[in-house]
C-alpha cells in the first residue's frame, strides 16, 4: 500500500508538472511570437530576401478572422505573420499538420515556441481537426489556413479542401480574408532546407463572409476565385505600369521631335 501511494503521488506530480510546462510554453510562445514577428522577420524578408507586402485594411479592422491562402513554401507562414498588424500577432495561429510539425518532440517545441502553431491531425477522419480549430476560434484566436492542404509544387492553384467551409459554418460571424502569395516557391522550395534570395509578394484581399444562399461547393469555389483575383490584380497593376511607361516615352519622343521640327522651320 505504501509503495502504491508513492507511485500514485509520483504520477500525480509528474502530470501536474507536465501540464504546468505545457501551459508555460503556450503562454510564452504567444508573447515570443509578438516580439519576434513584430520586429525581425519583415525587414529581413523585405531587404535580404526580396519580399513585397501589401497592407490589408480590412484585416486591421477585424477583431477576428481566418486567413486563407495558397501555399508553396514554409516561408508563406513567416511572410503572413510578418505582415500582420503588431497588435494582432499574438492572437493569430497558423494551422499545421501534426504528422509533420510534431514528428519529433524538438520540432514540435520549436514550432509552438516560435510560430505559435495550432497542430491538427489532418489524416484523422473523426472530426478532431475541426474541433481543435473551432476551440481556438472560441478562445478568440484568428487562424491561418492553407485550403490546398499541402505545399503546392505547381504554378496552378490546386482544388481546395472542404474543411475550411465546415469551419466557417461553425462560426458564421467570423470572416475569411483571402491572401495570394507568389515567389516563395523559389525562396524555400518544398524539400529544401536552404533559404535563397528571390522576389516574392504577399497580397491581402478584403474580408468575405460565407454566402448562406449558395451551396458549400459554390462557397468554396468563390473563396478560391477571391484568391485568384488577387493574382489578376497584380497582373493588371503590372500592365498599368507598362502602359504608363509607354505613354511617357511616347510623350517625350513627340515633344523632342516637335522641338526639332520648330527649330528646323
Amino acid at each position: 500500500t505504501w509503495n502504491k501511494n508513492i507511485e500514485s503521488n509520483f504520477k500525480l506530480s509528474f502530470s501536474i508538472s507536465s501540464m504546468f510546462f505545457k501551459n508555460l510554453i503556450f503562454l510564452f510562445s504567444e508573447y515570443w511570437s509578438l516580439l519576434l514577428f513584430g520586429s525581425i522577420p519583415k525587414p529581413f524578408l523585405k531587404i535580404f530576401i526580396g519580399g513585397e507586402f501589401s497592407p490589408s485594411y480590412d484585416l486591421s479592422e477585424q477583431p477576428q478572422y481566418i486567413i486563407v491562402t495558397n501555399h508553396h513554401s514554409h516561408v508563406d507562414t513567416l511572410a503572413i505573420l510578418s505582415s500582420l498588424p503588431f497588435n494582432h500577432i499574438d492572437k493569430v495561429q497558423p494551422v499545421a499538420a501534426r504528422d509533420y510539425f510534431a514528428r519529433t518532440k524538438f520540432i514540435e517545441f520549436i514550432s509552438k515556441l516560435f510560430i505559435n502553431v495550432l497542430l491538427i491531425d489532418r489524416k484523422n477522419k473523426n472530426g478532431s481537426a475541426l474541433f481543435e480549430m473551432e476551440k481556438a476560434l472560441e478562445r478568440g484566436r484568428s487562424l491561418i489556413l492553407f485550403p490546398e492542404g499541402t505545399r503546392n509544387t505547381s504554378k496552378e492553384l490546386q482544388p481546395f479542401k472542404m474543411g475550411v467551409i465546415n469551419l466557417l459554418k461553425k462560426a458564421p460571424h467570423i470572416p475569411y480574408i483571402p491572401v495570394y502569395i507568389t515567389g516563395t516557391r523559389n525562396v524555400l522550395p518544398k524539400g529544401d532546407a536552404m533559404v535563397v534570395p528571390h522576389n516574392f509578394t504577399v497580397k491581402f484581399g478584403k474580408a468575405f463572409y460565407l454566402d448562406n444562399t449558395v451551396s458549400d461547393t459554390d462557397n468554396l469555389e468563390k473563396m478560391r476565385q477571391n484568391i485568384l483575383n488577387l493574382a489578376w490584380f497584380k497582373s493588371v497593376f503590372f500592365l498599368n505600369i507598362v502602359f504608363y511607361l509607354l505613354i511617357s516615352i511616347s510623350h517625350l519622343w513627340l515633344s523632342k521631335n516637335h522641338t526639332n521640327f520648330n527649330c528646323g522651320t
